[in-house]
């Protein structure tokens, strides 16, 4: 395996997790516009959940795929790296989401913006999660260790 061949996956990965997330977004955008909420509010509450979930998959996609390439000379370190991946990708959605159903999010959002930033955090996670998944198996066969 030469060089660049890790660095094209990464890069491969990271702008295909970027471009879903741009899709759910301009989705929500073009598609959900529930009562109450002014299109400047609902345009940042997109923008504020792509930003996070957007972050936490290339994270994890990131250390995924650092730990990958300890795989064949270090198998405990690229175990460890995969966990963190995990760990990354599910933390901030999940921290968000406990937010979101929290009583402090009552108080400082209207329950309609609170049903749209819920509905997209779980659309945005598991289309980006369906994604991970789907360039994981690409570049699994791809590059074998």
């Amino acid at each position: 395996m030469t060089q660049g061949q890790p660095a094209a996956t990464l890069f491969r990965g990271l702008a295909g997790l970027l471009l879903a997330q741009c899709l759910v977004a301009a989705g929500f955008l073009l598609l959900k516009a529930p009562a109450g909420i002014p299109p400047a509010s609902r345009l940042k509450a997109v923008a504020a959940i792509s930003g996070v979930v957007a972050a936490a998959a290339c994270g994890g996609w990131w250390l995924s795929q650092s730990a990958r390439r300890l795989s064949a000379t270090r198998p405990a370190l690229a175990v460890a790296g995969g966990l963190a991946a995990s760990l990354v990708r599910l933390a901030a959605p999940l921290i968000l989401l406990g937010w979101l159903q929290s009583g402090g999010a009552e108080h400082a959002l209207t329950v309609p913006l609170q049903g749209l930033l819920t509905e997209m955090l779980v659309t945005s996670y598991l289309v980006l999660l369906l994604v991970d998944i789907l360039l994981h198996v690409g570049s699994g066969r791809q590059h074998p260790p």
